[in-house]
């Protein structure tokens, strides 16, 4: 009785015969695409933006580390009557040799010049004899480097008992030197915001931290950003370690082409 109850039952209810109970409905295969090209779109349009926005915060932190290296500065030149750091790459001599200018010491085929290593340009503020004007060597380096001279490639260095006399140190920011290039001119510390101290690294082009322009610090302890989105100063340096005879003439122009473009952003 029961049994042919439910059978009359079942047989009211339109379409109750042969239906199978089923799971939920996953995505068509032209659904999952449809989704993945939305997705791909939209990371391509919000990418330039999160790119910009890092390249903004790595820009801050280099600006942050050159601020440091400006006080360091200050400091040393109070400690040595007004003399900036020595460097023997911009005077001359045998090691006249301006596109070296991002070292911190000179390399291990020269004797050391004093007990705490043959430190050279920035690499005094580490190791002078008064002590370090630094709290870190970490800030001789831009955070956006992308060339071969990382800062842990020369950390353990920096921590060797005589650390000039290791492979040279390079660091990722160009001096400008105690010197005018090619003279015996000593250039003493001044509190002149026309004066650039350091910039980005000039070395060679992979050196050139920020690719669109670059910070640069003044005597008076201002950083500022000078734009070069069309790259101009990018390809104006070598790609590769040039021959010490046209190493002045080079740097010289080099460097009158960033002062132009400070002045240019400047009175903007």
């Amino acid at each position: 009785m029961k049994a042919s109850l439910r059978s009359i039952l079942g047989a009211s209810r339109p379409g109750a015969a042969g239906r199978r109970v089923t799971g939920a409905r996953g995505f068509s295969l032209l659904e999952l695409l449809v989704v993945l090209a939305v997705t791909v779109i939209l990371t391509s349009l919000l990418f330039p933006a999160f790119r910009g926005v890092r390249e903004s915060a790595l820009r801050l932190r280099c600006a942050a580390h050159q601020r440091q290296i400006g006080t360091a500065i200050v400091l040393y030149a109070a400690d040595h009557g007004d003399r900036l750091p020595p460097s023997r790459f911009a005077a001359p001599g045998p090691h006249l040799m301006p596109q070296e200018m991002m070292a911190a010491t000179l390399s291990v085929e020269q004797p050391a010049a004093t007990p705490y290593g043959d430190w050279e340009g920035l690499g005094w503020l580490i190791g002078s004899s008064r002590g370090s004007y630094l709290d870190s060597c970490a800030c001789l380096y831009c955070p956006a480097h992308h060339g071969e001279h990382p800062f842990e490639r020369y950390q353990p260095l920096f921590n060797a008992p005589t650390p000039g006399l290791g492979a040279r140190i390079y660091t990722n920011y160009q001096y400008r030197g105690d010197r005018e290039l090619g003279t015996n001119d000593v250039v003493r510390f001044r509190n002149a915001h026309e004066e650039i101290l350091v910039s980005d690294g000039l070395r060679t082009r992979s050196d050139f931290n920020h690719i669109v322009g670059g910070n640069l610090l003044h005597g008076d302890g201002a950083v500022t950003w000078f734009e070069d989105t069309a790259r101009q100063l990018l390809y104006a340096l070598p790609v590769d370690v040039m021959p010490q005879s046209v190493q002045v003439d080079q740097y010289k122009e080099i460097w009158s082409r960033i002062a132009k473009m400070s002045l240019s952003d400047a009175s903007e």
